[in-house]
């Protein structure tokens, strides 16, 4: 019996279907050898001999005298087809057998590159009015260990500058827009990429606050510090449409000519005011959102305004300012201060005592000559 291996010597001896050769399958009837020849050339003419051979093909039955002799042919073409559906089944068994051994024959398999998890943790501010100085922190995780000096880690900001930095980057957005940010994390395994992982977030970036506030109205020429006052105005924003960031309005008292609306001083020049106690802050609001543009603004009403104890009796200017949040400092200030029409007269009570009014004062003395005693009638009324 002749023997196949395979290139890779996984395989044993394989049975003798499988010999090249291809010799002739050889069916015994009744005891007698196979003939000596293996080429299949000397087939016998009759059945006297009992033995035949074949190779899968159709047997070639001599003509047979004998109802015996038929039979026997019969018998023999169905073992000869038994034997070929025997031969094809264990054929495709073997070769079944021999497709995952032949498998392991080529090179060793690569294994898939590692996937990491990234995300853009967070964008600070959340916010931007042009130019806008952003902040990105992004976030990598793995089944296995990461070493933050295997990283490579590259930023792309949508507005065509990109970056290769660690996993915190910042950027100027110099213009409004909206902005695709994206991050990939590649994990370097001897200068290879053993694994990468990227992510991206929109930002937008809006064009700078334009606040402006009208002419406050306020409902009283003269307060004392016991009272309530009532301040009124408008605010709008005539530059970036509605975003969600705060801003804060307030009411401020201040020494006659401390405020020129021709020239409104800064945010810090308006602090300093107030640490001289030039100015005083009566009252503040602060908005989760501005105004939409170019409408008509958002009407401002602050009621219950009750003047601290530690503001003097004097005669003031009434003004507001609007103030975004976001960029507070950095804006023209002209247009966020406006002054009240009128002044305002306040009178602290708390801190010059109580003001005593005298009426209706008689006198009458007991004696005309000499003055013994006098009696004083007073109405006196607070």
């Amino acid at each position: 019996m002749s023997q196949n291996r395979s290139e890779c010597g996984h395989l044993g001896a394989l049975p003798a279907v499988f010999d090249t050769r291809k010799r002739p399958l050889f069916f015994r009837l009744s005891g007698v050898a196979p003939p000596a020849s293996s080429a299949g050339a000397d087939w016998p003419k009759d059945l006297a001999g009992a033995t035949l051979a074949g190779r899968g093909a159709r047997v070639r039955r001599p003509a047979l005298a004998s109802n015996a002799n038929r039979r026997i042919a019969i018998l023999v073409e169905l073992l000869m087809r038994v034997s070929r559906l025997c031969r094809l089944a264990y054929c495709s068994a073997i070769a079944l057998s021999i497709l995952p051994l032949a498998s392991g024959c080529g090179d060793d398999p690569v294994e898939d590159a590692l996937t990491l998890e990234v995300s853009i943790a967070s964008v600070d501010p959340s916010v931007g009015f042009a130019p806008a100085d952003i902040e990105f922190v992004a976030e990598a995780f793995s089944d296995a260990e990461l070493d933050p000096a295997s990283l490579r880690v590259t930023w792309q900001f949508g507005d065509g500058a990109s970056t290769v930095a660690g996993l915190q980057a910042s950027h100027v957005f110099q213009n409004a827009g909206q902005y695709t940010v994206s991050v990939t994390v590649d994990l370097l395994d001897g200068g290879e990429v053993a694994g990468s992982g990227s992510a991206s977030t929109e930002f937008t970036v809006y064009d700078s606050p334009d606040l402006r506030a009208s002419i406050p109205f306020v409902d009283a020429f003269a307060v004392r510090s016991q009272d309530d006052l009532r301040v009124t105005f408008d605010i709008f924003n005539d530059a970036a449409a509605e975003v969600p960031i705060p801003f804060r309005m307030g009411v401020y008292l201040a020494e006659r000519g401390a405020v020129d609306t021709a020239d409104p001083p800064t945010v810090q020049e308006l602090d300093a005011l107030i640490a001289g106690q030039r100015v005083f802050l009566i009252a503040s609001e602060t908005r989760d959102s501005l105004p939409a543009s170019f409408s008509s603004g958002e009407t401002i009403d602050i009621t219950g305004i009750r003047i601290p104890s530690s503001v003097p009796s004097d005669q003031y200017d009434v003004f507001v300012m609007a103030d975004d949040l976001g960029v507070i400092g950095e804006l023209d200030e002209r247009d966020n201060i406006q002054l009240a029409a009128n002044t305002l007269d306040f009178i602290n009570t708390s801190s010059e005592g109580a003001d005593i009014l005298v009426s209706q004062a008689r006198v009458r003395p007991s004696r005309v000559n000499v003055l013994e005693r006098m009696t004083l009638d007073l109405e006196v009324t607070n």
